[in-house]
C-alpha cells in the first residue's frame, strides 16, 4: 500500500509542475505558482498518509509556508503595480 501512495504522490507532483506551465501562460504567474504549490501540498500529504514521520510532516508544513508566503509576495506586487498604473 505504501509503494502505491508513493507513486500516486509522485503522480500528483508531476502533474502540478505540468498543469502549472499552461496554466502560468494563460492566467499569469500568481495562479500558476499556486497551483503548483496546491499540488505539491497534495502529494506531501498523500506521503504523510503512508507513514508519519516527522520529516514528512515538516516537508508538508514547508509546503504550506512557501505557499502563504509567495503567495502574499505575489498579490503585494500586483497591488504596487495597480497603485503604479492610476
Amino acid at each position: 500500500m505504501s509503494a502505491l501512495l508513493d507513486a500516486a504522490a509522485l503522480v500528483v507532483a508531476c502533474a502540478g509542475v505540468l498543469l502549472s506551465f499552461p496554466i502560468g501562460a494563460v492566467a499569469g504567474l500568481r495562479p500558476a505558482v499556486k497551483v503548483l504549490l496546491d499540488f505539491l501540498l497534495a502529494a506531501g500529504l498523500l506521503r504523510l498518509s503512508v507513514d508519519p514521520e516527522w520529516e514528512r510532516l515538516l516537508t508538508a508544513a514547508v509546503v504550506v509556508a512557501i505557499r502563504h508566503v509567495l503567495t502574499a509576495g505575489l498579490q503585494i506586487g500586483t497591488v504596487t503595480a495597480r497603485r503604479a498604473a492610476r
